[in-house]
């Protein structure tokens, strides 16, 4: 494990315009966060969630590059509890090798949610299918797939809810909420297909889901209510976490930008807001917000013909590029930021001597640095459902091929 410690002021001192909003940057050389390298266990390491004790869960494998370059997913890979700065293996439901696992999920108390392959073949008779799994005291347990195919379970609540899809024959998923072994269909928003990501403690669950006219969109669903989210005026739009106090964030296609720009929203009251992008960047993403406010994720594009990406804190309407908020002599390319805890502590992907890791950053407070004005004009957009829908899509796909 390799620990980087520097100094560190407070969060809002160093950031961009966004929109035509003034923004501040450090004068001096400061750095806000320490970048703890996670370690490995067996290839590229995936972070996905941390909790309020530092536990940090993900997947870990073969890593390779997502649709635009920057969003990595994991094959052939295993579920992980990272704490004490140890990498513990999960398993999997088969308990053999060549199964593969991946955790998505951690409550306070320490149950991890995720997906496994098990040891049966599916319906069709040539695949293995992935089964929800809860994960307890060194126990992984198959939650079942309630009837489908296969069954994913992305998000747990303190109160032990867990969230996730179901898939049927015909491929279509289906949210669904499960609780001390009841499950309950969440339904959609007049379409087919649905899918549950997050849940908070107060049991306001979000996702995406199908429209009566085939559009996605993001959703809360509430004491057996589903409502939409709304995009932006745009095609679709995807949640991908709520805090206790039922902020949501995610991406959306706003009216507008092509099928293609995504940008990221935290969504508050009723009304959608645009939390914009760095440095003229034509996308992002919002993958985790906390209970604080604070929102983290990906702002990413094309420039001069290559894929740029850069991480970022949203707080109080300033977005930063976490490369800032570090020193720039480390040795670290922050690349992805994908969750954020109470204390501020974020997981995520970096680069040091080329090579990826998984980082956690922790927020110092021993310094603060003087800030002064900067001006960076930027457009607003995200990416997709990180490491969620990208692998599951690409996995899809794969598959598929080598059956065909």
């Amino acid at each position: 494990m390799q620990t980087t410690a520097h100094k560190i002021g407070t969060f809002g001192l160093a950031t961009a315009t966004v929109l035509g909003l003034t923004a501040f940057q450090p004068a001096e050389a400061a750095s806000l966060y320490t970048v703890t390298d996670l370690g490995t266990f067996g290839i590229g390491p995936i972070p996905i969630a941390i909790n309020e004790t530092s536990q940090i869960v993900g997947s870990s494998g073969l890593l390779n590059p997502g649709n635009s370059g920057l969003f990595p997913f994991v094959e052939d890979g295993r579920a992980f509890l990272w704490e004490n700065s140890l990498i513990n293996n999960l398993g999997n439901l088969a308990n053999l090798d060549g199964f593969d696992s991946e955790a998505f999920d951690i409550n306070d108390s320490g149950q991890i949610v995720g997906r496994s392959e098990v040891n049966s073949p599916d319906f069709f008779g040539f695949d293995y299918p992935s089964h929800a799994f809860l994960w307890e005291n060194g126990t992984m347990t198959d939650l079942g797939t309630f009837g489908g195919v296969s069954s994913s379970a992305f998000g747990i609540n303190n109160r032990g809810q867990v969230v996730g899809s179901v898939e049927n024959k015909s491929g279509e998923e289906r949210a669904f909420l499960w609780q001390d072994g009841v499950v309950t269909d969440l339904g959609t928003l007049g379409g087919s297909t649905s899918v549950a990501v997050r849940i908070n403690d107060s049991g306001q669950i979000v996702g995406r889901a199908e429209t009566s006219s085939g559009s996605k969109h993001a959703f809360l669903w509430e004491n057996g209510m589903i409502t939409d989210l709304g995009t932006l005026g745009g095609s679709s739009s995807t949640a991908l976490d709520i805090n206790d106090s039922g902020q949501v964030v995610g991406y959306v296609n706003p009216v507008g930008e092509s099928l293609f720009n995504l940008h990221a929203f935290l969504w508050q009251d009723g009304t959608m807001t645009d939390l914009g992008t760095l440095d003229n960047l034509s996308n992002s993403a919002a993958y985790g917000i906390n209970n604080v406010g604070q929102v983290v994720g990906l702002t990413y594009g094309n420039r001069g013909g290559s894929v740029e990406g850069k991480p970022f804190i949203w707080e109080n309407g300033i977005m930063i590029d976490l490369n800032n908020l570090i020193t720039a002599d480390s040795g670290w390319k922050l690349i992805v930021a994908q969750d954020i805890n109470d204390v501020g502590q974020i997981v995520g992907i970096g680069l040091i001597n080329g090579t990826a890791r998984p980082v956690l950053l922790t927020p110092e407070s021993d310094s603060t640095p003087v800030p002064e004005p900067l001006t960076i004009l930027g457009s607003a957009t995200a990416l997709g459902f990180g490491a969620l829908f990208k692998r599951n899509c690409s996995k899809r796909q794969q598959k598929t091929t080598q059956n065909e």
